[in-house]
């Protein structure tokens, strides 16, 4: 079900979720641009949760992130369910 980008070995302070329907890669390279220098200064992880019901390769992106496919149409409370479950951050 889910296919993992990198390994967070420690427990981190801060888990980023983003979820998504499809990825609108120009959009979320801003979005992940603009974080990119504030993750060096935090112990944290970002999550990338792609809804699809088929199993999908892990898009390119500009910082390190996890990233999970979860069925798609499940509702909002699923999906944020979903990220508290793959999220290590306290």
């Amino acid at each position: 079900m889910c296919c993992q980008v990198r390994e967070v070995s420690d427990m981190v302070d801060v888990s980023i979720a983003i979820i998504c329907d499809k990825i609108r890669q120009p959009q979320l390279d801003r979005l992940l641009y603009s974080l990119k220098d504030q993750l060096r200064f935090y112990s944290c992880e970002v999550l990338l949760l792609q809804e699809s019901d088929t199993e999908l390769a892990a898009p390119d992106l500009p910082v390190n992130v996890t990233y999970f496919t979860i069925p798609a149409r499940q509702g909002i409370a699923f999906n944020r369910n979903k990220c508290i479950e793959f999220s290590q951050g306290q």
